[in-house]
């Protein structure tokens, strides 16, 4: 077997807690920018470029589309890239954050606003394809460094809840800050300013360039791996063994079942607190108060998926959600303040299974590298993301979908209609019976499909420690 002569590597101390925060702290930036584009990118080029709402969702739609394919190629290209002396993913993070700080302020720009309608069209297509090129590189960078830092599946489950919280901490950022940063009144009615969206941008890009830099220079890459040509496997077998791999496909089905229900849920739950409780205000607590207590759970989630096994563990909190949804139902709750309780308590499991999830990632590259000698970790990381980017598009449109078939009434000339008792009854019970049966499904999923139980997990481990140590792999 050939080996490329390697770099030197450098000293590095094993992995520690400072290492995780600084991993969870990267992706702060991305949860506020995750905030700004899905919230507020739409109503940005409506209201301040004057672009039909049809044609950037369009735009919005095709670009995210070709992204998941992009994605393939993308995680294929960086495991093929020679190791620095930093290792493979760090290098790239670091690179990528200054054009994708760039892009975003770019598509926020308000010169866009003084060309014509068909420029400002173009503007859009050519700076939110650049942005999620950028963005697709720095994910996938971000998501297969979290497979290297560490052998351990503990520290591994340590970066992943870490990775969690960061999220929530930066969509809670986003939600607070920008609706209060991007609105001005003139003369008594509220409006978006282009030049304050602008600057939004701006401490966007600043913080997402700011979150990468803790990251590359707080953390490690330990497992390191270069292969000559001759050794990497071709590109259609790869995608074969994985699309046959029952890590992929239980992990995948799974998430799949989570996007459906969430999407679903999110879309319905809405109207549920506007027009079955009248306490839309409600609402707010009761997105808030999950994502805060996502933080409250991160620091606890590798001990008990240590202790008690991730699927297994993940499984049982998420069969105990469903049960808690079924008796929301059955309970068919009228105070508003009730029903946020019960939808605290439900989020515990679904908020664990969360944090977990990019954990389940690194333990499919570990499976994949047990069964075929190769490790392709940014390969498998942007397969899933190319999963879940098609499942993103493909939910899109559910929501509105299930709302209409419960029989809802839009307003009328700006006047809203009073639902019906039939419309509010059906409402409630797809908002309490869909997570119900979505969060059963993904129980059931990682225990019938998905083969990666604690002791596989540990095997797993076993065997690679051997193999990284006879052959060099880590630093």
């Amino acid at each position: 077997m050939t080996r490329r002569k390697r770099k030197p590597k450098p000293d590095i101390t094993p992995f520690n807690r400072r290492e995780a925060l600084a991993y969870g702290f990267g992706d702060i930036g991305g949860g506020f920018s995750f905030t700004l584009s899905t919230s507020y990118l739409l109503l940005y080029c409506t209201n301040v470029l004057g672009v039909d709402a049809a044609i950037i969702g369009m735009i919005l739609f095709m670009t995210k589309l070709c992204g998941a394919f992009v994605d393939l190629a993308l995680g294929r290209y960086l495991d093929s890239l020679p190791l620095t002396r930093t290792g493979r993913y760090l290098h790239w993070l670091s690179a990528i954050s200054y054009p994708l700080a760039a892009s975003i302020a770019l598509l926020y720009c308000p010169l866009a606003g003084l060309l014509p309608v068909n420029g400002r069209i173009a503007w859009v297509v050519v700076a939110y394809a650049l942005m999620n090129l950028c963005f697709a590189v720095q994910q996938i960078s971000y998501g297969s460094l979290a497979s290297v830092v560490s052998e351990r599946p503990s520290d591994r489950e340590s970066v992943s809840a870490a990775r969690g919280a960061g999220s929530a901490v930066g969509t809670i950022l986003g939600s607070c800050t920008i609706p209060l940063a991007v609105y001005v009144t003139v003369d008594d009615v509220r409006q978006i300013s282009s030049l304050r969206f602008w600057l939004v941008a701006i401490l966007c890009a600043a913080l997402i360039w700011i979150c990468a830099q803790v990251v590359v220079h707080t953390m490690h890459e330990r497992i390191r791996s270069e292969r000559s040509r001759r050794e990497r496997v071709p590109f259609p077998r790869m995608l074969l063994g994985l699309v046959s791999s029952r890590s992929m496909i239980g992990i995948v089905l799974a998430t799949f079942a989570v996007m459906l229900t969430g999407v679903i849920f999110s879309s319905v739950n809405t109207y549920v607190f506007a027009d079955y409780f009248r306490n839309p205000g409600a609402l707010a607590v009761a997105q808030t108060v999950p994502a805060l207590l996502s933080l409250a759970v991160a620091p606890v989630a590798p001990r008990i998926a240590a202790r008690f096994g991730k699927r297994e563990s993940n499984a049982a909190m998420l069969l105990a959600t469903a049960a808690i949804y079924v008796v929301m139902y059955l309970m068919r709750i009228r105070d508003a303040w009730t029903f946020v309780v019960m939808l605290v308590l439900a989020s515990v499991g679904s908020g664990y299974f969360g944090l977990m999830t990019w954990s389940y990632i690194t333990d499919v590259v570990d499976d994949r590298q047990v069964a075929t000698g190769s490790r392709e970790d940014a390969t498998v990381y942007s397969a899933y993301q190319f999963a879940r980017g098609i499942g993103s598009s493909l939910a899109g449109g559910l929501g509105g979908v299930v709302v209409t078939l419960c029989g809802y009434v839009p307003s009328v000339a700006g006047h809203a209609v009073t639902q019906s008792d039939d419309v509010l009854e059906r409402l409630y019970a797809v908002d309490t019976l869909v997570p119900a049966a979505g969060y059963a499904l993904v129980a059931l999923t990682l225990l019938a499909v998905y083969p990666l139980s604690k002791r596989r997990l540990q095997d797993n481990q076993r065997i690679l420690a051997e193999r990284n140590h006879r052959e060099g792999n880590t630093a």
